[in-house]
C-alpha cells in the first residue's frame, strides 16, 4: 500500500502484518520514476504473494503503473476521492516516522535520507511493538509472512514463468559466447531459454554501465562456441514485450530484455535496474505486442499533402474525416482515434486588431486596393508600405 502524498520517500505497507518496504527516496516522485519502481518490484519478485495493491489516486500512479502492477497478477484498488482514512495505514506510517524520526533531525541529502530512512525501517519491522499486533513487531508477527497466494498462484502454474524445474536440461544455462562472425559489429552471442533457446547477437557480454543493444541471430546456436560466461537460470519470465532473467549467482544476477520498435524494424535492448534507471527515468517499457497486420489510416480529402507512412506498416485511403485530418476507423466508419496536423504558426491565436503594428495600420490606398480585389481562399503575398 502506497502511501501517495508530496513526500519524497515511498513505502510500501503491509495490511497484514503492518511490515514496511522502502522503495526509493527521490526529490521528484513523478509517474515516470513510480513506474520504474513497480518494474523494481516485479523484476525483484516482491509481488510474489501479494493479492492487491491499495493507493489513492494521485497522478503519480498513472497508467503504466497499474498495468505493471497488474501483469503481475495483483489487483489494483483506488481509495475515494479525498478519502485519506481509505488509507489510513500508509498515512499512520508516515505520522510515525516524522514524529520518531525525522522531526529530530537535520537531513543533508536524499544519500542521507535514505541511509536514515533504512535503518528506521528496519528498526520498525524488528522492534517496534505495534497494538494491533498484540505488541508484537512486524517481524515476530505469525501474520508477517505475507498475504495467502491469488487463487491464480495457488492453481496451475503461470505459463510465462520458466523456473529450473520446468526448463529442459539444454536451456538451464545462460551462455554468452563469442560470436563466430569476426566482422559483425556485435561480437557476443546469447542464449535465453524461452522458446527453445533464443539466439541473440550482443553489443557487450553485460549491461554494466549502459544498455546493450542486441539483434536476432539469424542462425542455430553454434555447435562449437567459445563460451565465454556460462550461469545456471533461476527464473526467466516473460511479461508483454519484455523477458526478465534471474541467474543463480551473486552478481550480475538479474536483467531485462525488451523488444520494442524503432522506425518499424525490431530491437532488442539488454539492461538491469541501474542501467535503465541511468538511462531515461521517464522512458517506457512497452508492455504490448506490437500489430502483426498493417494498419489503415484515413486521410482526410481536404488534406492537400498528406503524410504517406512509409516508414510505418500502415495503409492510407481518402476519405471524409469528421475531426481531423487523420484517423483510425473500424469497418462500420466508427473513429477510434483522431490527429490534427497543424504547424506552430497555426496553433497561435490570431491577434487583435488593437496589437497590429504601426506599419500595418498606416498602408496606402493602393495596397488595400490589392487586398480587398484578391480572391477569397487564396493566399496573396502583399508588401505593405508606410
Amino acid at each position: 500500500m502506497p502511501h501517495g502524498a508530496g513526500a519524497s520517500r515511498r513505502p510500501y505497507v503491509e495490511l497484514s502484518s503492518r511490515r514496511v518496504h522502502l522503495a526509493g527516496v527521490t526529490a521528484n516522485p513523478d509517474f515516470a520514476w513510480m513506474s520504474q519502481q513497480a518494474r523494481n518490484l516485479a523484476i525483484e519478485e516482491r509481488l510474489e504473494n501479494v493479492r492487491f495493491l491499495l493507493h489513492d489516486r494521485d497522478a503519480k500512479f498513472s497508467g503504466p503503473f497499474d498495468e505493471i502492477i497488474a501483469s503481475e497478477g495483483v489487483r489494483v484498488i483506488k481509495t475515494p476521492i479525498r478519502s485519506p482514512r481509505a488509507n489510513a495505514v500508509a498515512e499512520r506510517w508516515v505520522r510515525t516516522v516524522l514524529n520518531e524520526c525525522l522531526d529530530h533531525l537535520l537531513v543533508f541529502g536524499r544519500r542521507h535520507l535514505e541511509q536514515i530512512l533504512g535503518g528506521y525501517v528496519a528498526h520498525f519491522n524488528a522492534e517496534r511493538p505495534h497494538r494491533s499486533l498484540e505488541l508484537v513487531p512486524p517481524a515476530g508477527s505469525p501474520r508477517s509472512r505475507g498475504s495467502p497466494p491469488s487463487p491464480r498462484r495457488a492453481g496451475r502454474a503461470d505459463p510465462r514463468v520458466l523456473r529450473c524445474r520446468r526448463m529442459s536440461d539444454s536451456n538451464r544455462a545462460f551462455l554468452v559466447a563469442r560470436n563466430p562472425d569476426a566482422d559483425s559489429k556485435l561480437p557476443y552471442l546469447l542464449r535465453l531459454p524461452p522458446e527453445d533457446g533464443i539466439v541473440l547477437k550482443a553489443r557487450e557480454s553485460w549491461p554494466v554501465t549502459a544498455r546493450v543493444y542486441c539483434h536476432r541471430f539469424a542462425e542455430a546456436w553454434p555447435a562449437e562456441a567459445e563460451i565465454i560466461d556460462q550461469a545456471p537460470v533461476l527464473l526467466c519470465r516473460r511479461r508483454g514485450a519484455a523477458i526478465d532473467l534471474i541467474l543463480d549467482r551473486p552478481r550480475l544476477a538479474r536483467s531485462q530484455f525488451v523488444f520494442t520498435q524503432v522506425k518499424g524494424r525490431e530491437a532488442i535492448f539488454w539492461q538491469t535496474q541501474k542501467t535503465a534507471r541511468a538511462a531515461n527515468p521517464g522512458g517506457r517499457i512497452p508492455r504490448r505486442r506490437t500489430l502483426t497486420d498493417a494498419v489503415t489510416i484515413a486521410v482526410d480529402t481536404r488534406e492537400r499533402y498528406p503524410y504517406r507512412f512509409t516508414q510505418q506498416r500502415a495503409e492510407t485511403v481518402r476519405a471524409t474525416v469528421p475531426a481531423g485530418d487523420y484517423a483510425v476507423q473500424t469497418t462500420d466508419g466508427t473513429v477510434l482515434a483522431g490527429v490534427e496536423r497543424k504547424s506552430l504558426e497555426r496553433t497561435s491565436p490570431p491577434r487583435s486588431p488593437t496589437e497590429r503594428s504601426p506599419s500595418r495600420c498606416n498602408a496606402s490606398p493602393s495596397s488595400r486596393s490589392q487586398l480587398s480585389s484578391s480572391k477569397p481562399g487564396t493566399r496573396r503575398s502583399t508588401s505593405w508600405r508606410t
